[in-house]
C-alpha cells in the first residue's frame, strides 16, 4: 500500500514482486495496514479503507467528529479499533462492513502508537513508556512499564505480549508480558 500517492495499492503473491493495481485505498495517507477478520483493514490520516482482497477498497466513513489520525488497527470478530494522534481512538465494525466508524472523545492516558488483539485484550503501547489495557475496547487502564523510551510497535505470539522499537535508539529496551498485565 502506497498511502503518500493518494492511496495506491500493490500487491504481490510471492512478497518479492510487487505490481500496481488498479485500486485505491482512498485518498488519504496510510499508517498502518493488518489482515484482521478475513478483511485488510488500512488506517491512516483521517483514513479507515477495508478490503477482502487487497485490490478492491471500500473507504469507511466516520460517523460525526470525523476519525482521528490513526497509527494502528487491531480487531476481534466484532469490534475494530484505531488508535491515534492526540490520544484518541475510534472503533468500527469488521467484514466490509459500511457502519460508519465512531470517534472516541475521551482522551487515552498516554499517544498510544500501536495496538494488538489477543488472549481476550487489547494492548496499547506508546509514549513515554506508556502501556494501556482494555478488554472491550472502549474502557482502558494505564499499566507500568517502568521505562521512559516511547514505544513503536507491539506484537503478540508464542502466548507472549511484546513491545518495543523506540526510533533512533539502538539500546531501548524490550517489553515482554505473558498475561498483558
Amino acid at each position: 500500500y502506497e498511502g503518500n500517492q493518494g492511496g495506491r495499492v500493490y500487491t504481490s503473491t510471492d512478497g518479492v514482486t510487487f505490481t500496481k493495481s488498479g485500486g485505491r485505498a482512498g485518498n488519504g495517507t496510510a499508517v498502518d495496514i493488518q489482515f484482521i477478520n478475513d478483511e485488510f483493514v488500512v488506517v491512516g490520516n483521517n483514513l479507515v479503507a477495508k478490503s477482502t482482497n487487497g485490490i478492491a477498497w471500500q473507504e469507511v466513513n466516520a460517523a460525526s467528529g470525523g476519525i482521528p489520525n490513526l497509527t494502528s488497527v487491531a480487531g476481534t470478530p466484532s469490534q475494530l479499533v484505531g488508535m491515534g494522534d492526540g490520544a484518541q481512538f475510534a472503533t468500527g465494525l469488521p467484514n466490509n462492513s459500511s457502519t460508519p466508524w465512531v470517534r472516541r472523545n475521551h482522551h487515552l492516558p498516554i499517544y498510544p502508537l500501536s495496538i494488538v488483539y489477543a488472549n481476550g485484550a487489547y494492548l496499547a503501547v506508546g509514549s513515554e513508556g506508556g502501556v494501556i489495557r482494555s478488554t472491550d475496547g472502549l474502557s482502558w487502564t494505564l499499566l507500568r512499564s517502568g521505562a521512559t523510551v516511547n514505544y513503536e510497535r507491539a506484537a503478540y505470539g508464542a502466548g507472549r505480549w511484546v513491545a518495543g522499537g523506540n526510533i533512533g535508539i539502538v539500546s531501548s529496551p524490550v517489553l515482554t508480558s505473558t498475561d498483558g498485565k
